[in-house]
């Protein structure tokens, strides 16, 4: 059986406390997985479970727990083979970084350029490390602190530099592009 996972629609939303940001946690065991048809936002997913993920011009295999990034800038689709695919996943656009943080050249980052490795398999303490900055993310979301986009750009930043220090070991993920089987994966947005 194949799982779709995807993203809240939540930016149009002018109610938002924070605008261009959210973050929210996944378990396709256990909610129903939202549709998202956008993709204009840029991502960040902590994910455990096993997944295709066609990117750009690449196909990726991921076993076990990654992060995943992808750019509003380059099309990915993904197929979840496992029944129960979790983590946490955070949505964010280019105008939600640079008012909150002034880190102007994010997008210049290796993480979303075209031809970079985009998932980082993590050990369990890494794993261990990035679920608590997504935990300190969703608890600063939902908090009334007044600087909280700032420190929401933090640690997103945080996982962003954890990503990049990650990038060396990654070419194994990668498998050779499957022919054209007259299926069509279905996409975490």
């Amino acid at each position: 059986m194949t799982y779709v996972l995807s993203s809240p629609p939540f930016l149009a939303d002018a109610a938002a406390p924070l605008r261009g940001f959210k973050a929210y946690e996944l378990d396709t065991s256990r909610n129903p997985v939202p549709s998202y048809n956008r993709f204009d936002f840029y991502k960040v997913s902590l994910l455990t479970g096993h997944i295709v993920v066609q990117y750009a011009t690449r196909t990726l295999e991921l076993k076990g727990t990654h992060l995943f990034f992808a750019s509003p800038r380059l099309p990915y689709s993904t197929l979840l083979l496992s029944a129960q695919v979790t983590g946490y996943a955070c949505l964010f656009t280019e105008a939600f970084v640079q008012s909150n943080s002034g880190l102007v050249s994010f997008h210049h980052s290796p993480l979303f350029q075209p031809d970079a490795l985009p998932a980082c398999p993590l050990s369990s303490e890494q794993a261990i490390h990035c679920t608590e900055v997504f935990e300190q993310m969703l608890a600063a979301q939902h908090s009334g602190y007044i600087f909280k986009g700032e420190l929401l750009a933090s640690y997103l930043q945080l996982l962003l530099h954890e990503g990049i220090r990650m990038q060396e070991r990654l070419e194994d993920l990668f498998l050779p592009r499957p022919a054209a089987t007259g299926s069509t994966p279905q996409l975490l947005g």
